[in-house]
């Protein structure tokens, strides 16, 4: 007996892995994919949406915390892109009641490692109406932003028309919605 569980647990251990129950908010939107977000898109739940326009990738995901209820919205840059978020007032239905999200800005995210090896963040604004675009050799850079859409855990969330000057050209996101759904799903212990 004690065999087996030290089997089972050296097994669990090497694939570093585990099925759990998890809540989350599956989107769904017209033009957009829906991707897992954990470990690289390999393991874990549907709650990334992604849109992509030539070397832009626009990515959406909500998910609660201590039963308050967030949306984050993050860009990835590729080769020499422009993305700018203009200013503009989007219009969300948390719960169908009418809210109104106003983004003042988002950050550039980059990783860094010190001479302890130590791993890091740095993070620089980038206001409303400024060019976001890719000034690194990096395969691509981050902008990130995330916002508090609700103090309470909620059900539904509707998401409508984002604008994006990509690249010059206008581009609107068509409507998303966020519906909670729970299942059970692989998870990565380290990833």
């Amino acid at each position: 007996m004690i065999k087996n569980l030290l089997f089972i647990l050296l097994v669990s251990q090497l694939s570093s892995c585990v099925v759990l129950h998890q809540e989350y908010f599956y989107p769904e939107a017209e033009g957009a994919n829906v991707e897992k977000q954990s470990c690289r898109g390999k393991v874990g739940v549907d709650n990334q949406l992604v849109f992509q326009f030539e070397d832009i990738k626009a990515d959406l995901h909500v998910w609660e915390n201590n039963e308050i209820t967030y949306l984050g919205i993050s860009f990835q840059v590729y080769k020499n892109a422009q993305v700018l978020w203009p200013d503009q007032v989007i219009e969300l239905y948390v719960e169908n009641e009418k809210q109104e999200l106003i983004v003042g800005s988002f950050d550039r995210l980059r990783t860094f490692v010190n001479e302890q090896y130590e791993t890091g963040l740095l993070k620089k604004k980038y206001a409303v109406d400024s060019i976001m675009d890719r000034t690194t050799e990096e395969k691509f850079e981050t902008y990130y932003e995330s916002f508090i859409l609700a103090e309470k855990a909620i059900n539904q969330l509707i998401i409508e028309k984002i604008r994006l000057l990509i690249n010059g050209n206008e581009h609107t996101l068509s409507e998303m919605q966020f519906n909670k759904t729970s299942g059970f799903f692989l998870h990565p212990l380290n990833c």
